[in-house]
């Protein structure tokens, strides 16, 4: 659930109106496969918000202790646009090009360093609370934190789950923006006074 919660608090943030997010319909942004596919019906931008990995972080045996990474995937949908243009307009010209986007969504979470809203975000969707003074926090502890973006790669119409024999000829651009280091601890319940070590 821990994931899930924190891909629908990035989600949510994406979708949310401006200046809290950057106001990108319910169409146009959800969650999403591993890989960051879009969906068959896709307009001509969508982002997806799909998984990374998650690490144990340092050995502790009072809790539980991950370190949780998020992928967002944008991509250009290009239908009739000169190849020429694809470049200076759909892929490093200014918004709506991918770049931009790329750029905005990059900024948004990476707001999580100073303000932990996605964090806090996720931790009421995940239902944990902050335990009281003097006891271990439980649930996310540190923010998501930008890590990167992938170069931008070309994609053909099996991207939009099309097939180049029935006459789909739709091609498109893609990036992988890349978060990690939203780290959740859980208290185990020897450290809360349950149970014993064997």
């Amino acid at each position: 659930m821990s994931m899930h919660a924190l891909l629908l608090a990035v989600r949510n943030f994406i979708r949310a109106e401006k200046p809290t997010g950057l106001a990108y319909p319910i169409n146009q942004c959800e969650l999403g496969p591993p890989n960051g596919q879009p969906p068959p019906n896709c307009g001509p931008c969508f982002v997806t918000v799909h998984e990374g990995s998650s690490i144990g972080g340092e050995v502790d045996y009072a809790a539980f202790n991950e370190i949780f990474s998020v992928n967002v995937t944008v991509t250009i949908r290009l239908r009739g646009t000169p190849w020429d243009r694809h470049v200076q307009k759909e892929l490093y010209g200014p918004f709506p090009s991918l770049e931009s986007r790329c750029d905005q969504i990059a900024a948004l979470i990476h707001r999580d360093t100073y303000d932990h809203r996605v964090i806090n975000a996720a931790n009421a969707l995940d239902e944990l609370e902050v335990p009281a003074e003097g006891y271990a926090k439980q649930g996310f502890v540190e923010p998501l934190r930008y890590a990167g973006t992938d170069i931008a790669k070309e994609v053909g119409p099996a991207w939009f789950h099309g097939h180049i024999d029935a006459g789909h000829t739709d091609c498109g651009w893609i990036k992988v923006i890349r978060f990690t280091g939203a780290r959740r601890i859980q208290e185990t319940l020897f450290a809360q006074g349950i149970g014993e070590v064997s």
